[in-house]
């Protein structure tokens, strides 16, 4: 029988499948460590993976062959450059920052950024260049001035985006709209100074997108983490979800949900246990609801109209906020295997929480140390 890098060599070609950026994190002083951990697409198959790193960068590609339903995990180059989080610059800046992750098989890709010292992290899962699109509405969470992150990969040459500024929320000194024009694995930054959330962007060619906090506290409390995600396309979002706490109950102190609206005078119905709750958004429009940590039940939310839901959580002890993009439960990825990697970012004997749903049904079965 062949084996996983004859077979490649001899049926396949490498494909661009995610091109994206690291947002900065804040470390003080401390030097920031980026990670990429990258995964088959399923037990039973294998691929070959290549990082790039686009000019005029001058880092060399790294090579990984995978065998099947393994990953590995890749510690990017400190040539590597980082996004600068004090450009003020209300127009934003064109960095050299992208990275693109081409492969023979499908792969998953995520990406972790740490403080070579002290625990503060962040990490999220990337779109693959199929999944992404042209339509976004931006979500993020703000509390420190200062510290809000928006970036924007282009795929492809000549891509005209348009940055809606929601004149409502956005100091003056913030255009109504920004117009950018990107190449081919071209980077955009802008560092914002108010909560991007609802700010919308559009582009004649798929893009991807963005959103984070050098400096979280969700809500203001004592401890700070980055938080950052992939935002996904409004043609990705969904109407019906269920989350419940993502951790031990004995831990958890509770979680924020945001409710972001696509269209106007849509329906949202969201309940837990006994409570049963309805309000009307308009597009742009988002529903913020705490849920304390004590509460059990599962939270389940349907809007009449597609909605992003994401998910912020918040700790009892010393950890630090989490960003979770929810998936619907209509979501035409959702499968019965999922591989994805266990990171542990404290160099401790550290337990992972695996949360599982049957979607069949919406109902909530366990949170699995």
């Amino acid at each position: 029988m062949a084996s996983c890098l004859e077979t490649q060599h001899d049926y396949g070609h490498y494909e661009v499948q995610y091109a994206f950026t690291f947002l900065p994190i804040y470390c003080g002083k401390k030097r920031t460590v980026h990670r990429v951990s990258i995964l088959t697409n399923s037990s039973s198959s294998c691929a070959s993976v290549k990082l790039s790193f686009p000019p005029p960068n001058n880092i060399s590609d790294i090579n990984i062959t995978l065998s099947p339903g393994s990953g590995q995990s890749i510690l990017i180059p400190e040539a590597y450059p980082e996004i600068d989080p004090w450009n003020r610059d209300p127009y934003g800046e064109i960095t050299n920052t992208t990275i693109v992750i081409s492969a023979i098989g499908k792969v998953h890709a995520y990406v972790l950024s740490e403080c070579q010292k002290g625990n503060q992290a962040s990490a999220f899962r990337l779109l693959d260049v199929d999944d992404i699109g042209n339509n976004y509405w931006v979500m993020s969470y703000h509390i420190y001035r200062k510290h809000m992150m928006l970036a924007i990969v282009s795929i492809y040459d000549n891509t005209s985006i348009q940055i809606h500024l929601n004149t409502s929320i956005a100091p003056e000194l913030y255009p109504n709209n920004i117009t950018i024009l990107l190449n081919k694995f071209q980077t955009y930054t802008l560092a914002l100074e108010f909560d991007p959330t609802g700010v919308q962007l559009t582009s004649n060619k798929p893009i991807s997108v963005f959103s984070g906090h050098t400096k979280a506290s969700v809500p203001a409390t004592v401890n700070t983490d980055p938080i950052a995600e992939c935002l996904k396309p409004v043609e990705d979002w969904g109407r019906v979800f269920s989350l419940t706490q993502l951790v031990d109950p004995e831990f958890a102190g509770g979680y924020i949900v945001r409710i972001l609206s696509s269209s106007t005078n849509n329906i949202i119905t969201w309940k837990f246990g006994g409570n049963h709750n309805e309000t009307t958004l308009a597009a742009g429009e988002f529903l913020e609801v705490l849920v304390d940590g004590n509460v059990t039940h599962p939270l389940e939310i349907v809007a009449s109209n597609k909605v992003l839901v994401v998910q912020f959580t918040l700790m009892n002890d010393h950890t630090s906020p989490v960003m979770l993009q929810v998936p619907s439960q209509e979501h035409h990825r959702i499968s019965n295997e999922i591989l994805f990697p266990v990171f542990d970012m404290t160099d401790t004997n550290t337990t992972t929480y695996l949360t599982v749903w049957l979607t069949t049904r919406g109902r909530y079965i366990a949170t699995i140390p």
